[in-house]
């Protein structure tokens, strides 16, 4: 049986901005639909509680993510890789013209951890 279980999931984001604007945090970057980040049946099964996915995505046209690239994992075994680009298909940011840009880099960390009381 395959399950769809939500975890917590931490975004630890910025988006690359132009040389004179400064970065966009996790804090402060306009999300309107965060990512969810499903935690992994495989990494379930094999009782790995924690890893740390790194994604750089384009910012592209109505608050969207392009196509993410996973810049590094802590283990590309259990599926977290593929779970963290999954979530940000979903992931929308307010177009403001003081928002990141169509062009600009996304570039974020989520970081999966199961609660103790799920272990």
């Amino acid at each position: 049986m395959v399950g769809s279980f939500v975890f917590l999931a931490i975004l630890v984001a910025q988006v690359a901005a132009p040389p004179q604007a400064d970065a966009w945090t996790n804090d402060t970057i306009p999300w309107l639909v965060r990512p969810m980040p499903v935690f992994p049946d495989q990494a379930m099964r094999a009782r790995v509680w924690e890893r740390t996915v790194e994604l750089t995505c384009p910012v592209i046209e109505g608050g969207r993510f392009g196509r993410c690239r996973i810049e590094e994992t802590t283990d590309r075994r259990y599926g977290f890789g593929a779970a963290a680009v999954a979530s940000m298909r979903s992931a929308r940011i307010e177009q403001s013209p003081d928002g990141p840009q169509p062009g600009e880099t996304f570039r974020g960390s989520i970081r999966f951890s199961m609660p103790p009381g799920m272990r």
